[in-house]
C-alpha cells in the first residue's frame, strides 16, 4: 500500500517533469492492475537537437511505471505508450517491442535507462548512480529517456568498442519455460567457419529445465560436425535428437527485434539466403521422433560492437509434436505446414540461453590457466582434502582423480563435504561422484585404493599428471614420492593441519629435485610441537581407546583450504624457487567482549 508520502511525491514529480525541455505530462498518475502499489503517468517527448529518422518521429507518446512493491521509492520504468505515436520498433537497450505488455497498458518495449553500473550498486559492490528519492528518481528517469531517443534517431545507441548486447528474446505470451545451455568458444568457432553445412541433427540432454546441447550432427546424422567437451555428469544424462540451423549473422527485423512468429523467422532467414522451411523439413524426415522437437538457431557474435565475430551463440524455439504421424516424412510435412501457415504461428523461444564454457560460466572466479588446465592427482579425501577438491573444481580444474582407501563414517559428516548417502561408501569415489555435480566440463575419477599400488588406472594417472596434491597426512606416502613414470616436471604439493586446525603445513616441490628428507627436515619441528599438544589435551576417539581424530573445526578447515589453493596456484604458475616450505597460522581478529553493543 502507498502511502500519503508517495502520493505526495509522485504529484511533485510530474510538476518537476513538466519544466524539462522536451518533457510534456498528458495527463494524471493513475494506480494500474487493480491496485494501490503500481502508477502510470502518460508523458509526451520531444526528440531535441537531433533530426527525426523513419521510426523516431519528432513527438512520441510514452508511460511512466512506477511500482511501490520492487522498491519502497518506487521502480521506475519507461514504456512507449499503446497508441499510434508510439515507437513500434525495437532498438538496442530495449527490450522486444513487437507488441502490448503481459499486465500494463503499454507496449512492452522498456528502454534501458540504467546505468552499466547498476548491478554492482545492488550488491554493494559500486555507488548507486540512480537516486535515491522518488522525486529525483523519476527526473532521473526521464532525462535519460530523453537521451536514448536522441541516440535512437542518430543511430548511436551502440558504438563501436561497446559490449555487444544481444536481442531480447524474451517475448510476451510466448516463450518457452526452458533454458538452454552450450558450449563455445573462439576456438569452436574457427571449426565451425571451416564448415559449409548451415543445419543437421543435434544431440541435445534434459537437466531439470534446461536442454544442453551434445553433438552437432550432419543432416543424415552420419557425420559429427562438431561435439563440445563436457564433463562426466553431462555426458552420463540421456540423449535425444533435435535440429540444428546456422545463421551468418542475428536474424533481427525492425532494427532489433526478434521474430516472433514463423512468418517473421522465414522472412529474416530468406535475408540471409537460408531457406529455412527446406532446411526443417529435410532434417525432420531423418528424425523417427514423434515428440516435440527443438530447433536451435546458432548465431555469430562479437565481444564489441564493431569486432570481428568470435563465437556461435545459440537459441532455440520448440516445433509441435505430431504424435499420432508415424512417418517421419508426414510429419515433417505437418510441420511445415504449421509454419506456413497464414495464420501467425508464435514462436515459441527459450526463455534463457547461456554459454556454459569455462570462459563464460566461471568468469565471476576461477584459477589461472595453468592450474584450470593441470591434470591433477589429489590423494586423501579427507575434510581438507574434499575442501580443497571442491575448491579446485569449482574454480575451473577440469582433470582430476581422488584417491583415499578408507569408507566415509559418519563421524565425517562433521566437516567433510559428503553427506549421509555416502555413509559407508568409498570415500573417493563418493567425492568423486559429488565434484562432478560441481561443473558441466569437469572430469572427475575416485579411486579406492592404497599407495603404492598396481592399479591400472592408477598408472596410467601418473603418466598424465602434471599436479600431485597429497591431503593424506600420511607420512608413509612421502617416501614413495615422486612415483615411477611421473614426468620430472611433474609439481608436488604436500598440504596437511594441525590439531584444531591453528596451522597449515604447506610444502611443494618439483618432482626432478623432491627430496624426502629435505621435508622431514623441515616439518619434524612443527611434528615435535603438535605432539606436546596432544599430550596436554584430551582428544576425540574413533572406534578404541589408542584411535584419536584430529580436532578441527569446519569453518577453519575451510579457510585453511582457501589458503592452500592461493599457494597451490601460485607455484603452479609461477617460476618460484623450490621447495616452497610454508607454516600458515590461523588468524581471526578478537573481538573486544567488554565493548556492549548498545541497543537502538
Amino acid at each position: 500500500m502507498v502511502g500519503e508520502f508517495d502520493k505526495l511525491a509522485l504529484d511533485q514529480s510530474k510538476i518537476e517533469l513538466s519544466r524539462i525541455e522536451g518533457v510534456a505530462v498528458k495527463g494524471d498518475w493513475v494506480p494500474v492492475n487493480h491496485g494501490d502499489s503500481v502508477f502510470m503517468l502518460p508523458i509526451q517527448l520531444e526528440l531535441l537537437r537531433a533530426i527525426p529518422a523513419n521510426d523516431i518521429p519528432k513527438y512520441s507518446t510514452w508511460s511512466i511505471i512506477v511500482d511501490f512493491d520492487e522498491d519502497k521509492w518506487g521502480k521506475v520504468q519507461i514504456h512507449p505508450s499503446l497508441d499510434d505515436n508510439a515507437i513500434t520498433k525495437t532498438y538496442a537497450h530495449q527490450q522486444y517491442n513487437g507488441g502490448s505488455h503481459e499486465s500494463l497498458p503499454v507496449r512492452n518495449g522498456h528502454i534501458c535507462t540504467m546505468s552499466s553500473i547498476h548491478g554492482l550498486s545492488i550488491t554493494k559492490n559500486a555507488v548507486t548512480t540512480e537516486p535515491k528519492y522518488s522525486i529525483e528518481r523519476i527526473i532521473w528517469h526521464v532525462e535519460r529517456a530523453l537521451e536514448w531517443l536522441k541516440a535512437a534517431a542518430t543511430n548511436s545507441l551502440s558504438n563501436g568498442g561497446d559490449s555487444f548486447e544481444l536481442p531480447d528474446f524474451n517475448i510476451p505470451k510466448a516463450t518457452q519455460p526452458l533454458f538452454l545451455a552450450y558450449n563455445e568458444s573462439s576456438d569452436s568457432y574457427d571449426v565451425w567457419k571451416t564448415l559449409t553445412g548451415k543445419a543437421g541433427i543435434a544431440s541435445v540432454s534434459m537437466l531439470n529445465s534446461t536442454i544442453i546441447i551434445r553433438k552437432y550432427l550432419s543432416k543424415n546424422g552420419s557425420q559429427t560436425y562438431y561435439e563440445p567437451q563436457w564433463g562426466n555428469y553431462i555426458t552420463n544424462l540421456r540423449e535425444r535428437s533435435a535440429i540444428w540451423v546456422c545463421f551468418d549473422q542475428i536474424p533481427v527485423l525492425n532494427h532489433w527485434q526478434i521474430p516472433s512468429t514463423s512468418k517473421e523467422l522465414i522472412i529474416a532467414a530468406n535475408a540471409q539466403k537460408i531457406d529455412l522451411v527446406s532446411i526443417i523439413k529435410g532434417v525432420l524426415e531423418n528424425l523417427d521422433d514423434n515428440s516435440e522437437c527443438f530447433v536451435l538457431v546458432g548465431m555469430p557474435v562479437s565481444k564489441k560492437v564493431g569486432d570481428k565475430s568470435f563465437r556461435l551463440h545459440w537459441q532455440a524455439f520448440s516445433l509441435p509434436a505430431a504424435n499420432q504421424v508415424r512417418s517421419p516424412k508426414m510429419r515433417a510435412q505437418l510441420i511445415v505446414n504449421h509454419l506456413q501457415a497464414k495464420l501467425p504461428t508464435p514462436i515459441k523461444w527459450f526463455v534463457v540461453s547461456e554459454n556454459w564454457h569455462p570462459d563464460d560460466l566461471q568468469n565471476r572466479g576461477s584459477l589461472n590457466k595453468t592450474l584450470r588446465e593441470s591434470d591433477v592427482l589429489l590423494i586423501g579425501c579427507g575434510a581438507l582434502g574434499s575442501a580443497i577438491g571442491e575448491l579446485l573444481v569449482r574454480m575451473g580444474v577440469k582433470k582430476l582423480m581422488v584417491i583415499d582407501k578408507e569408507l566415509f563414517d559418519p563421524g565425517n559428516l562433521v566437516r567433510h563435504k559428503l553427506t549421509l548417502n555416502s555413509i559407508n561408501k568409498s570415500k573417493a569415489i563418493e567425492l568423486a561422484k559429488y565434484l562432478n555435480t560441481l561443473s558441466p566440463v569437469t572430469v572427475v575419477e575416485g579411486l579406492s585404493v592404497t599407495i603404492p599400488c598396481k592399479d591400472k588406472a592408477f598408472l596410467e594417472q601418473i603418466k598424465r599428471t602434471s599436479l600431485i596434491i597429497d591431503c593424506s597426512a600420511d607420512d608413509g606416502l612421502m617416501s614413495e614420492l615422486p612415483f615411477e613414470g611421473l614426468h620430472q616436471n611433474a609439481k608436488i604439493i604436500s598440504c596437511s593441519m594441525g590439531l584444531h586446525a591453528n596451522r597449515l603445513f604447506f610444502y611443494a616441490d618439483v618432482a626432478n629435485s623432491f627430496d624426502e628428507s629435505n621435508f622431514n627436515s623441515w616439518f619434524q619441528p612443527f611434528r615435535e610441537q603438535e605432539h606436546k599438544i596432544a599430550e596436554n589435551e584430551e582428544l576425540p576417539r574413533g572406534a578404541g581407546c589408542w584411535n584419536p581424530i584430529t580436532p578441527a573445526k569446519l569453518n577453519r578447515i575451510s579457510g585453511l583450504a582457501g589458503v592452500a589453493i592461493e599457494f597451490i596456484e601460485q607455484v603452479v604458475a609461477e617460476d618460484i624457487i623450490s621447495p616452497v616450505a610454508i607454516c600458515h597460522e590461523w588468524q581471526v581478529p578478537q573481538l573486544n567482549l567488554s565493548t556492549k553493543i548498545k541497543a537502538a
